[in-house]
């Protein structure tokens, strides 16, 4: 805490000197003003701020009252203890009435001690309180900020319920831009209505999955296909506070579509390829059939006519012959090459040298 700053008005310094000495059995760090006069306490005033002021009821020319009420004019937040030798019933409670933070009189002053703590912990709360609602309309800011850009649609709803106690539907409390852009509805015409009615559904879209998000407090996200929109939809629905909870959804209705084209073309592509590796089985098994002919009777011309053969026929028909195993040798490399995808071997490092 920092230091509390207090103006004490009193014409009397044997009396200050009293007030001091209790001030001191506070457990707090003060700076404490001394304004015995009208001027001198004017000129207090002008100075600084105080965070508590101590006013004697009657001074010459001047009274607590009258001190009070300029220092509610200047500083309305101020707190004011009147401390007087004799202050009646009726004029403590005028003072009371009139916003002192309390009374203490000089033959109590023991009071004193106490008063001012209770005083310092009220402002001290008042503070945090002020802190926690600056932080919170902050939030509140950004909240609505992000409510009110937000390219994803937000509603916020609330359950109703029927005299059982029953959750019957859910109504619309609040619905952003991006809403009314993507139902087609408009927000003036969403607010305030009852789901069932404003959707001409029976139960509401979706209700037994917003229930179990009220009834369990567990956020819930899913994809739905909405027919009277004719629009997929992503949402989201998370509890807000009791039976109250905001769903956030956006179109994905183009993205469905594109991922249904994807398949369509991923099936077409299986086919194609499977389709590609039945021609292949068979384009190599029927081109092998005359090259198997080729070698046979190679071997067997070579076989049965060799001596009868010049140097040279001998020389074509070897060269016919490694044709043809070359030739074999290709297309079955073409039919390995056809099965990869669906036979595929584990990538290990080659040599490619060889």
């Amino acid at each position: 805490m920092e230091r509390m700053s207090i103006l004490i008005l009193e014409d009397n310094e044997a009396d200050l000197e009293l007030i001091k000495r209790e001030l001191r059995s506070v457990r707090y760090h003060s700076d404490i003003e001394w304004a015995w006069s009208k001027a001198t306490f004017l000129d207090a005033l002008e100075r600084k701020a105080p965070q508590i002021v101590l006013l004697d009821y009657s001074l010459p020319g001047f009274d607590g009252l009258t001190a009070m009420a300029m220092v509610r004019d200047r500083f309305p937040e101020v707190r004011t203890i009147i401390v007087s030798g004799g202050i009646g019933e009726e004029t403590a409670i005028e003072a009371l009435k009139t916003g002192a933070t309390d009374y203490v009189l000089k033959k109590h002053l023991h009071r004193l001690g106490p008063v001012i703590a209770r005083t310092i912990q009220e402002i001290e709360e008042t503070a945090e309180r002020r802190k926690a609602e600056a932080a919170l309309e902050e939030s509140r800011k950004r909240f609505h900020s992000l409510f009110s850009s937000s390219n994803e649609g937000i509603c916020l709803h609330e359950m109703v319920y029927d005299p059982k106690g029953n959750a019957v539907d859910y109504r619309i409390i609040d619905a952003n831009p991006a809403y009314e852009a993507i139902t087609g509805i408009p927000r003036n015409e969403a607010v305030g209505s009852i789901a069932s009615v404003l959707y001409r559904s029976t139960p509401p879209p979706y209700f037994d999955h917003y229930l179990k998000v009220v009834e369990t407090g567990q956020p819930f996200r899913f994809e739905t296909y909405y027919p009277p929109m004719r629009r997929h939809l992503l949402i989201s629905a998370f509890l807000t506070e009791k039976d109250q909870f905001a769903t956030m959804f956006m179109d994905v209705t183009e993205r469905k579509h594109l991922e249904a084209e994807l398949k369509r073309k991923a099936e077409e592509l299986e086919r194609s390829n499977a389709e590609l590796q039945q021609f292949a089985y068979v384009a190599s098994h029927d081109l092998q059939e005359p090259l198997r002919k080729i070698q046979a009777f190679g071997d067997r011309l070579q076989s049965t006519a060799r001596d009868s053969l010049s140097e040279e026929a001998l020389d074509y028909l070897t060269r016919m012959r490694n044709a043809a195993g070359r030739m074999q040798g290709l297309i079955n490399d073409l039919l390995t090459y056809s099965r990869v995808t669906t036979r595929a071997q584990p990538f290990e490092p080659v040599d490619l040298s060889q």
